[in-house]
């Protein structure tokens, strides 16, 4: 089965200059999807192109903009992941995807959760997801990442729990 091409469409510098906790996020997003519908194949190109693109360099972060974009072209879907408050880059992603009559998708209306039984499984997915992100990798003494912390996995299943109820609490409102 031929899976649809989706973009991830989320802060990269973004809004809070956080560039290091968005492209985790990014991939985050991407993970979560790639769990939750196996018929969707996620492309964050913020998170492919600065894997070999400097983005603190104008002329390289120029070049990956411009990739992004015609990625954007082949895509069926975009998934926006903070609709409420884009960063100027996803605003001219959203507003490429309109220009091309790409159906834009609210990712946080895409991933609420409507039962109790779709919450289990979506929190139990989404720390199966994270797994990989939180073993403690094995890493060279001289690279200066030894230093960042890693993520407590209880800390992270509790806030997935967290807003997964939010979700179904605000789905069994309507």
């Amino acid at each position: 089965m031929k899976k649809k091409l989706i973009y991830i469409c989320s802060p990269c510098r973004g809004n809070d200059g956080n560039y290091e906790h968005n492209i985790e996020m990014a991939q985050y997003y991407c993970r979560t999807v790639m769990h939750m519908f196996p018929n969707l194949l996620p492309i964050a190109p913020h998170v492919y192109f600065t894997q070999f693109l400097d983005d603190s360099d104008p002329c390289e972060r120029r070049m990956g903009i411009v990739a992004g974009m015609e990625l954007l072209e082949q895509c069926s879907e975009v998934w926006v992941f903070g609709m409420e408050n884009p960063s100027a880059g996803m605003k001219k992603e959203i507003a490429k995807a309109n220009e091309l009559g790409i159906p834009i998708v609210d990712a946080a209306e895409a991933l609420t959760i409507h039962s109790p039984a779709a919450a289990s499984a979506a929190i139990s997915a989404s720390v199966s997801a994270a797994a990989p992100l939180l073993r403690t990798p094995e890493l060279h003494p001289d690279i200066s990442v030894n230093a960042v912390p890693f993520p407590d996995v209880a800390d992270i299943e509790e806030q997935l729990r967290r807003n997964l109820m939010k979700q179904l609490v605000r789905s069994t409102e309507v």
